[in-house]
């Protein structure tokens, strides 16, 4: 067999000790990629040794994966092992391999000698507990020896080999255990389990979340992990653990909070795992405004089409009055309904949120300046003299307002 053209890896050890902790199943395939291109794995049964092509391969050092696979749909730890491509060939008889030797514990003097077309079996009956390294090696037919190869397996404390599985335990990412009885067997398959995901929390608000405006919800994506372990007859769990990640998406309701104008909502303080909601309702044209007690930079606000309104349509002051700091937030308005989500760290304290909508403010209109005149107006026959850009402070009707906006 010429190296340069293809090589023969024996995966034995992998298979061993996965048949080892998994005592009931069997090893029924490999997967095997080379070079960390799993997406190009292949998939061959147990019965064959792992051919493997390197014919396109460059010269130098390279990397095998690969993993066994059981009867019972559990997949073995990924092992990797590298291998050299020399410069220079060499003859199929000089580079046959011819045999092998294994040795347990660094025990090199107690080394074992077998042939190549063997499966090399070991015997571990008389292993404590515990964790051990298998130590081996092969040799070619012109004596040459390849780098020793040192693979760690576990024996566990308790191996049930004829105890029936009466009952499984699942549980997603760190919530509570979950327990599940099920009819005495002697094989068990993950394939047909169904498992609710209701009341897994997400880690935390995203900044890409989902806002779902027909259900009002929000959808948070989260990587799940989802974890399994099997129970005997005698209460005792299985030393493997099934564990798989996958990605969905988590909802959360936000307890919309209706506004009216001039209404304060005295907000509860919130988590890093919630989001409150608030909704109003106005009229095309009209200009919104939320006073937030303390600085507030977690504020979305959405539309009637569930779209969030960009930052560039929102005009955001920050106030300083007697050492009091208050964030003011308005818009005018382009649609007839609006969605705020709050959340995030800045509303890990409870917080004042007044509403106003200028267009309900009694006694005010929208006015237009007849006269360039600088420093005088006139809203429905009231003047003042002093004036601020936009901002102004006035009183109308006996009711104290905290801004008129001109157009």
């Amino acid at each position: 067999m010429n190296i340069s053209k293809r090589t023969v890896f024996c995966m034995l050890m992998a298979v061993f000790v996965f048949l080892h902790a998994h005592a009931q199943s069997t090893i029924t395939q490999f997967e095997y990629w080379l070079n960390y291109k799993w997406e190009a794995r292949q998939n061959i049964p147990t019965a064959n040794q792992i051919n493997v092509d390197i014919s396109n391969l460059l010269p130098g050092i390279h990397i095998l994966g690969y993993r066994a696979g059981s009867s019972n749909g559990m997949w073995s730890s990924v092992n990797y092992k590298h291998f050299l491509i020399p410069n220079h060939s060499h003859s199929d008889t000089d580079d046959a391999i011819t045999h092998y030797e294994y040795w347990l514990d660094y025990q090199w003097n107690e080394r074992k000698n077998v042939a190549v077309a063997n499966l090399f079996e070991i015997d571990i009956e008389g292993l404590s507990p515990g964790i051990h390294i298998l130590g081996y090696r092969a040799a070619t037919k012109n004596g040459k020896w390849s780098a020793a190869v040192y693979q760690h397996f576990i024996i566990p404390s308790h191996i049930e080999t004829t105890e029936e599985i009466v009952a499984y335990e699942y549980w997603l990412n760190s919530e509570p255990r979950h327990r599940v009885e099920i009819a005495p067997t002697s094989t068990f398959s993950t394939e047909e389990l169904i498992i609710p995901l209701d009341g897994i929390s997400v880690r935390t608000i995203p900044s890409n979340y989902r806002f779902d405006v027909e259900q009002q919800i929000v959808f948070c994506p989260e990587r799940v992990t989802f974890s399994l372990q099997l129970f005997n007859r005698k209460g005792h769990g299985s030393s493997a653990i099934v564990s798989q990640e996958f990605e969905t998406e988590i909802p959360i309701d936000p307890h919309f909070f209706k506004m009216a104008h001039q209404e304060v909502l005295h907000t509860s303080p919130l988590d890093q795992t919630s989001i409150q909601g608030i909704t109003v309702t106005c009229s095309i044209g009209d200009q919104l405004t939320w006073t937030i007690d303390d600085d507030v930079p977690m504020f979305d606000i959405f539309n009637a089409e569930g779209k969030k309104v960009e930052i560039k349509d929102i005009t955001r002051n920050v106030t300083t009055e007697q050492n009091e700091k208050n964030t003011i937030i308005s818009l005018n308005a382009s649609s007839t309904v609006y969605y705020i989500l709050l959340h995030g760290e800045p509303w890990n304290t409870s917080k004042n949120i007044r509403f106003e909508n200028d267009a309900q403010t009694t006694g005010v209109s929208h006015t237009k300046l007849s006269s360039p005149i600088k420093g005088i107006y006139s809203v429905e026959g009231i003047k003042r003299n002093k004036t601020r850009k936009g901002l102004n402070l006035m009183n109308v009707d006996g009711h104290s307002y905290r801004k008129i906006f001109i157009k």
